[in-house]
């Protein structure tokens, strides 16, 4: 679901005050809230050059975010504090990159699995970041942000976002009639997710 799908939803659900500025916020409040159980998973690639173990990380690939990282079949882990022991370690810089030991040969394929939940951004941030973007592309690239929430799940996100907005306007019956629309959609999610893997569904519920 993105960005543009979520502003949508909601002018569908209620006749709100929230800016888009204050949508965003709301979206990458119930973005964390959620994720744990319905992040989408993406895979980010990097071709090593001959020498170099140092490779910088796009700024959607979160250091927390990291899953796993696989460097030519060879499962690179965390480096931990002090770690000195271990062969095949990772570790992320402060200023982004991703550190490799030992330093891969040249042309080995670096695979990293990462939690496709990033921050959506402000249009003003948009353009902040993309300065060579035009006012098209920029708001194009805005629209189409992706809250990163696997399918199953995404109707939670337009009406998490409901629920800020009728305690906005302080409309307590809306709020409550959102949380418990929110209430059965997850389990319903819950649901659909045991009936694929065979995992029984904890029932979660908004106060």
């Amino acid at each position: 679901m993105t960005l543009k799908d979520v502003i949508d939803d909601l002018s569908v659900r209620l006749q709100h005050t929230l800016s888009e500025d204050d949508i965003v916020r709301y979206v990458n409040y119930a973005q964390q809230d959620i994720k744990r159980v319905a992040a989408k998973f993406d895979v980010f690639s990097i071709d090593t050059v001959t020498g170099i173990n140092m490779y910088p990380l796009p700024t959607y690939v979160a250091p927390e975010g990291i899953k796993l990282v696989i460097v030519d079949k060879t499962d690179y882990q965390p480096k931990k504090l002090y770690d000195t022991q271990r062969d095949c370690i990772y570790h992320i810089t402060p200023d982004g990159y991703i550190h490799l030991l030992p330093t891969p040969k040249g042309g080995t394929r670096v695979l990293i699995t990462y939690e496709g939940v990033s921050p959506l951004l402000t249009l003003n941030e948009v353009k902040e970041i993309h300065g060579d973007m035009s006012n098209e592309e920029a708001q194009e690239f805005y629209n189409k942000q992706d809250t990163g929430i696997d399918d199953e799940y995404a109707v939670l996100i337009p009406l998490s976002v409901a629920i800020s907005a009728a305690e906005v306007m302080e409309d307590v019956n809306l709020a409550n009639n959102f949380r418990v629309q929110y209430n059965a959609a997850y389990q319903k999610a819950q649901q659909g997710k045991y009936l694929k893997r065979g995992k029984y569904p904890v029932t979660r519920v908004v106060q």
